[in-house]
């Protein structure tokens, strides 16, 4: 048995932690102009709809990974803002960062930090599948957008480690 408050103060330690780690994210500017287009586009219609994947490469603890971005979320939180926008992450082949093949990438507020990822762990205490969150210091093409949350995708990958068969999800 848990107490919710020891697993926020838990979660709120996680991002003092010297465990945060940097990822920087370089997409060539002609395959960003997709992903700012993608956002416009969202603005407009108020929602997100069929984002374009592109290119870019990801340097993580001095290794080069090659991946496809793409704007990420539905609702306005994940793209109103001017950076720091949501995406979507796909390494190419298995490679993975943080454990991670297929992820996420969130504002801490994207997630409702810290609730939604004491809502995962009370979850996982519970013996059922939930998502699995890091943390990372976040750069895209130079620019540093600050600590965000990395959310790991449901996937093939995701299922092996949890042991359970592959299946719908």
């Amino acid at each position: 048995f848990f107490i919710l408050p020891d697993i926020l103060g838990y979660k709120l330690t996680d991002l003092k932690s010297d465990r945060i780690k940097e990822i920087d994210i370089i997409i060539r500017f002609s395959n960003y102009e997709y992903i700012l287009k993608d956002r416009v586009s969202a603005i407009k219609r108020g929602y997100q709809e069929n984002p374009t994947e592109v290119e870019a490469e990801i340097n993580y603890e001095g290794k080069k990974y090659r991946a496809k971005v793409r704007l990420k979320g539905d609702l306005g939180d994940h793209w109103l803002a001017s950076s720091r926008h949501s995406m979507r992450v796909n390494l190419k082949g298995d490679e993975t960062i943080l454990g991670f093949n297929k992820f996420s990438l969130h504002k801490l507020s994207s997630r409702r930090y810290p609730y939604d990822h004491a809502f995962q762990d009370s979850l996982r205490e519970g013996g059922n599948l939930a998502a699995v969150h890091n943390f990372a210091r976040i750069t895209v093409n130079g620019e540093d957008w600050g600590i965000m949350d990395i959310e790991e995708m449901i996937s093939k990958q995701f299922l092996e480690k949890e042991g359970v068969k592959d299946s719908l999800v």
